[in-house]
C-alpha cells in the first residue's frame, strides 16, 4: 500500500507516521511537511508544499488511502481566521489534492465534541471541517474525536504539562457518558485511525474519544 500523510509533524501525527512506517502491508510514505525532518526511514519520502496554494510537486501518485493531522491552536495561529485556514481549509485542501489522485479511504483527527454550528469557535471549526469532507464523498471517510491528547509533544506547552497530570487523576472518576472526556494517549489514537481507515467498513465512520481504547 501507499499512503499520504499530512501533519507528521504534530503529537497525532508523528506517531501515526511511526505506526505507518512500521504497517507490514505499507510500502511507501509520502509525507507532505513545511520542512524536512531527520527522519531517514526506507519507506518515507517528504515533500515541500505549501498548504495554501497546494501547488503540484514530484511525488508519485496511485495513492491507496490518506492521512491527516493538520490543526494548530489559537495561540500558535495568532488569529482565528488563521486558525480557522490551517484547521480547515488547509485540510480541505489536502482532501481534495487527495480525491483527485484517486485516494478513496481518508482518515482525519478531529475533536471531540466538534459540531457546527457552535457557540466555541475551535469545535465550530472542526465541525466545519468534517463537513467539508463529507462533500467529498470518499468511499471510506474515518473522522476521530480525541479529548484531552496525552504524549511527549516535540514543543513545550506549559498549560499542557500543567493540566495533564490533573486531567489523567480526574479521569479516574469518569464513568458512563463521562468516559469520553477522559485524557487519551496519542499513539492511541492514531492506532484507531489508521485502524478504522484501512478497515472494510465503507461510508463514514466516526470515532468518539471513549471508543479509541
Amino acid at each position: 500500500m501507499r499512503v499520504l500523510i499530512s501533519g507528521a509533524s504534530g503529537l497525532v501525527g508523528s506517531y501515526l507516521l511511526e505506526e505507518l512506517l512500521q504497517h507490514p502491508k505499507i510500502t511507501k510514505v509520502y509525507s507532505l511537511v513545511r520542512t524536512y525532518s531527520n527522519n531517514k526511514h526506507v519507506k518515507l519520502i517528504e515533500e515541500l508544499v505549501d498548504f495554501s496554494s497546494f501547488q503540484a510537486f514530484s511525488f508519485e501518485g496511485d495513492y491507496d488511502c490518506a492521512f491527516c493531522c493538520l490543526g494548530t491552536t489559537l495561540r500558535k495561529a495568532g488569529s482565528k481566521e488563521n486558525q480557522f485556514k490551517i484547521d480547515h481549509d488547509y485540510v480541505l485542501n489536502f482532501a481534495q489534492f487527495a480525491k483527485e489522485e484517486g485516494v478513496q479511504s481518508f482518515g482525519v483527527v478531529s475533536s471531540l465534541g466538534a459540531k457546527t454550528p457552535s457557540s466555541n469557535f475551535y469545535l465550530d471549526t472542526k465541525g466545519k471541517m468534517e463537513n467539508s469532507l463529507k462533500a467529498l464523498e470518499f468511499n471510506v471517510l474515518s473522522i476521530i474525536r480525541p479529548s484531552f491528547l496525552l504524549g511527549e509533544r516535540k514543543e513545550f506547552r506549559l498549560m499542557e504539562k500543567i493540566s495533564t497530570p490533573i486531567i489523567r487523576f480526574l479521569g479516574l472518576f469518569f464513568f458512563g457518558n463521562m468516559k469520553k472526556y477522559k485524557g487519551v494517549q496519542a499513539k492511541s489514537v492514531a492506532k484507531k485511525l489508521i485502524e478504522a481507515t484501512l478497515s472494510n467498513n465503507k461510508g463514514v465512520i466516526v470515532i468518539e474519544s471513549n471508543e479509541i481504547n
